[in-house]
């Protein structure tokens, strides 16, 4: 269930349009048949982790903090569109193997079952620790 301001998406119902707010707790449907175990949001997107370990990300990408590569902007309800960086619904972004999820602003981090760790989005300060500080565009391990 999600709620509050959707600006961006990050609220995962596709019938919401830009600017539109949830005043009161709505299933995000799309997820409706997959266990959520763990939920972190950021600025303008959102992460769900299953008890598979799969992660779920949706909301704003133009940073790159969903991890789905560079994005032209457009708003999107389409799950398999590759030009959105705006997703209303959730779109897989790791399929197995996540034990832990947290977002910053504009950057996600994940702690992975092997120990690893990996970071994507705004990183202009090294927020997604991988020792550059340009975007990081895909989920990248941290060094």
């Amino acid at each position: 269930y999600t709620w509050g301001l959707g600006n961006a998406g990050q609220l995962g119902h596709c019938s919401l349009q830009y600017g539109d707010k949830e005043l009161l707790p709505r299933r995000v449907v799309s997820l409706e048949r997959i266990v959520v175990k763990d939920v972190a949001c950021g600025g303008v997107h959102t992460c769900a982790l299953t008890e598979k370990g799969a992660l779920y990300a949706w909301g704003g990408g133009r940073e790159g903090q969903l991890g789905l590569g560079p994005q032209n902007g457009f708003f999107s309800c389409l799950p398999n569109e590759t030009e959105a960086y705006l997703r209303n619904i959730p779109v897989l972004v790791v399929p197995s193997g996540v034990q832990l999820v947290t977002c910053g602003h504009s950057h996600t981090l994940v702690a992975m079952k092997d120990g690893s760790i990996h970071g994507w989005g705004y990183n202009s300060y090294g927020q997604a620790a991988n020792k550059k500080s340009t975007y990081a565009w895909h989920p990248s391990p941290v060094d």
